[in-house]
């Protein structure tokens, strides 16, 4: 919405409080260093409409002006938790103004995901933002707004009075009538979570990591119920006794659940324990590869435990129930002779077991073929030819115009930083460009060929003409952008390889003209093409190659100041950071130098959600095999205790030792067998649903699943080994006796 329109949507009685926000990005100079940090403009009501409360000092309210609040990551991590920072004077975008409070850990604004430095009143935007925002157009929609709905109104009455105030403001100052059509429509959301931009981001990856959890839970369920039937099952007799002596089925079950409900009850505690130092590790892997560097803040709060308490309950009354019960369903007469129902291992209580450990490996093989899905979309990302050589260069960002540059001064101002980095002993190259490759980001829009009507679309980068060079992008035909293109008035520009062959085939494309998008979105003057580049990779790894123009930065849009320099290096890039922060404060203390990092950095930051999403799957799908492998192992191992006496029978007959040992591992790989039958028609139809989410591998990828199958088959014969090695050993004369 504009400032405008929010005085007035304020002014409506359905709303007890609305709050007004606009995230941007700031030049913070402090402590003789400059660096660029994201913040929030918010209405003088931001503090008290949201109820939130500062750490130190006080928040922001009506009547101030040259102040702000600092986000406690940003205070712990700028300012080095500074007890003393409540009035110290920093500069915002060259405009002194004193920090009046720090917030408490737990506020990170309405925008979570986006590292939020800092908060300033927005009575400063015409000092530090003129450019960019207005407080007094009422056509210039910048600012996002929150409101707090008095008790007994409803939705839909608060979007009808917002809509007609709007629309009202609209008619206002355009001075016509909206007929019905034309008017905005207006959609009320929750706001308590604030702005899902991280959510949005991983919103489906964290679903299906849930479902993964959920599928580890019901395994380690599984396990349970099966050595609970076991031990049950040893127990029989002790069952009898009891039932024989007047005990009722409800006090016996009563008696067996209260052992499960201890079991969980320790497994929970356990699990607490490990759980804040897990989380700790999870966090710091997730913020340390993942686009939202710094932003990811997981607590474990009332709410995580009393789930986890829940969880614990849950699961032990519900597969602590059945092996209870069917522990008590036993019949007198056999157990108490003594029958060989009693000591063959044919208990129906193992034989349940036995179709629960082909449920845990189905479930274990489906999250291993998932692993294996997600480590070959990783594996895949990392071995995409980008067209740039990716060693040795180092990149950082600086905004010249937050720092009171104007657009005629910043030519300059890139010669003279260009000059001074330049001469620091082991750089080789030097470019510049509007946004680093591989950043996320891109800017695009539709160019039109001469005689066509419909425009192409294509991407555009804004750079030096060293950049191609100092990336190690090859021109393949014609020539690189020259100094002399910054500097004539008509434009020129290089396209990579995917423009000629989609928009120019079969043509000489040097010396051909296109008509870009202006900033308005009009077909600006006409370029000509002076040459031709290989296919780079642009805004991701992800993305295929799109039609790509470069041209001299100074044409870039108006109000788009931000730059990234690329710095190629014979040393280690990182080793030179220091000279290079010191060549740029040689020009200007004041100018900013952020997002310091070397390009390998940059890419291995842009494939962070791959890298945590498959590294998460295959440790669950670890934890899985295992889980399923111990399930396994106790079922044969139970079975091979009780047929002691069967398999001594069977050696004193003339059962050799590798007849008793596929004898017990012909079990075991029978219900691997059975699971995998099962696991893999499930894989085969689950996976269709993270289909989106794989690079360059399909859904139902024969090598995963093979794979998959390989190694549970491996940990199966395995888990089953040691107890069939023991059944072999035994001594037919001592397995006579047993009894």
């Amino acid at each position: 919405f504009s400032y405008p329109a929010f005085n007035t949507l304020r002014k409506l009685p359905q709303f007890s409080d609305l709050v007004a926000f606009a995230p941007n990005q700031f030049t913070i100079s402090a402590r003789g260093t400059s660096d660029l940090a994201f913040g929030d403009y918010v209405s003088s009501n931001y503090f008290t409409g949201l109820g939130a409360q500062p750490l130190l000092g006080r928040p922001i309210l009506p009547g101030d002006s040259a102040v702000a609040v600092l986000t406690y990551r940003y205070w712990s991590r700028r300012f080095a938790a500074d007890p003393n920072i409540v009035g110290r004077v920093i500069a915002i975008n060259r405009v002194p103004v004193t920090v009046i409070g720090v917030m408490r850990p737990s506020f990170q604004g309405l925008m979570p995901g986006l590292a939020t430095g800092l908060f300033v009143p927005m009575s400063m935007v015409p000092e530090t933002a003129a450019s960019y925002y207005s407080l007094t157009k009422p056509d210039f929609w910048w600012i996002q707004i929150f409101g707090r709905l008095k008790p007994g109104v409803s939705n839909e009455t608060a979007a009808t009075a917002v809509r007609a105030a709007f629309v009202h403001e609209i008619e206002s100052y355009t001075g016509k009538k909206l007929p019905p059509s034309s008017q905005p429509k207006i959609a009320l959301q929750p706001g308590g979570r604030g702005v899902g931009l991280l959510r949005d981001r991983i919103g489906t990856e964290i679903y299906i990591l849930a479902a993964v959890a959920v599928i580890v839970l019901l395994i380690a369920c599984a396990n349970l119920a099966s050595l609970l039937l076991a031990r049950y099952s040893a127990r029989a007799r002790e069952i009898v006794v009891r039932i024989s002596i007047g005990a009722g089925r409800f006090r016996l079950v009563r008696q067996m659940l209260t052992e499960s409900m201890l079991l969980a009850a320790i497994g929970a505690a356990v699990g607490l324990l490990i759980a804040k130092p897990m989380l700790h590790l999870l966090v710091n892997f997730f913020s340390g590869t993942s686009f939202f560097k710094n932003v990811i803040d997981a607590q474990l709060d009332s709410s995580t435990l009393a789930f986890a308490v829940v969880v614990a309950i849950v699961t032990a009354l519900l597969f602590g129930l059945v092996p209870a019960w069917r522990a008590t369903r036993v019949n007198l007469a056999p157990e108490l002779k003594d029958t060989a129902v009693a000591t063959s291992g044919r208990r129906p209580g193992l034989l349940l077991g036995r179709y629960l450990v082909p449920v845990q490996i189905a479930l274990s093989l489906l999250l291993m073929v998932g692993a294996g899905l997600f480590l070959r979309t990783l594996v895949n990302l990392a071995s995409v030819n980008l067209g740039f050589q990716t060693d040795h260069l180092l990149t950082f960002q600086t905004d010249p115009g937050k720092s009171g540059y104007k657009p005629a001064q910043e030519s300059t101002l890139y010669r003279r930083l260009e000059r001074q980095i330049a001469a620091i002993p082991g750089v080789q190259d030097i470019g510049i460009s509007q946004l680093p490759l591989i950043g996320g980001v891109a800017t695009n829009g539709p160019v039109r060929l001469p005689g066509d009507i419909k425009g192409k679309e294509t991407y555009f980068l804004y750079c030096s003409n060293s950049f191609l060079s100092t990336m190690r992008i090859p021109i393949v035909l014609g020539r690189d952008l020259s100094p002399a293109d910054f500097d004539r008035p008509m434009r020129s520009a290089v396209v990579n390889e995917t423009f000629v062959k989609k928009y120019l085939p079969h043509t000489n494309p040097i010396g051909q003209i296109f008509y870009p998008p202006d900033a308005n979105g009009h077909n600006a003057q006409p370029v000509t093409i002076v040459g031709v580049a290989r296919d780079a990779h642009y805004r991701s790894v992800r993305q295929r190659v799109p039609p790509t123009a470069y041209e001299p930065y100074p044409l870039r849009f108006s109000g788009d100041t931000n730059m990234v320099f690329v710095i190629r290096t014979s040393l280690a890039p990182l080793s030179i950071a220091s000279a290079v922060r010191k060549a740029v404060a040689h020009v200007d203390t004041n100018l900013p130098v952020a997002d310091m990092r070397t390009e390998r950095e940059q890419i291995d930051r842009s494939l962070g959600t791959e890298t945590m999403f498959a590294s998460l799957v295959a440790i669950f799908g670890s934890i899985a095999l295992i889980l399923a492998a111990i399930g396994l192992y106790g079922v044969v191992a139970f079975s091979v205790a009780r047929r002691t006496q069967e398999i001594g029978i069977r050696m004193a007959l003339g059962a050799r030792r590798g007849n008793v040992l596929w004898l017990v591992l012909r079990q075991s790989l029978f219900m691997a067998a059975a699971g995998i039958a099962v696991g893999v028609p499930c894989a085969l139809a689950l996976t269709k649903l993270v289909g989106t989410l794989l690079y360059g591998v399909k859904p139902n990828d024969p090598i995963s699943i093979a794979a998959a199958v390989a190694a549970m088959v491996a940990v199966a014969t395995l888990a089953s080994w040691i107890p069939a090695r023991r059944a072999a050993r035994v001594d037919p004369m001592t397995a006579l006796r047993y009894e």
